[in-house]
């Protein structure tokens, strides 16, 4: 949250932007590929192209993500007196 520099009025502009990318890495790909390259470490059946696969995967949506545009589709105003 932060006050508006334009305004003399005390009207606090909230803006909350998330990243597209932020937490993708951890909760879909990174924990699978660290636990298929553990996995291999006992089990010799986990192939390479599993591990690979889901490599590939981070790597697309990672460049996606990267490519992608912010656009405002809706404005939320709450007006407290």
């Amino acid at each position: 949250m932060r006050r508006d520099p334009g305004s003399s009025s005390g009207i606090v502009v909230h803006i909350s932007v998330i990243p597209a990318q932020a937490g993708i890495h951890w909760f879909c790909f990174t924990p699978e590929i660290e636990r298929l390259k553990a996995l291999r470490q006992v089990n010799s059946s986990v192939r390479d192209e599993e591990i690979q696969f889901f490599e590939q995967q981070l790597q697309q949506l990672t460049g996606a993500l990267e490519s992608s545009n912010l656009r405002l589709d809706a404005i939320r105003a709450i007006v407290a007196t």
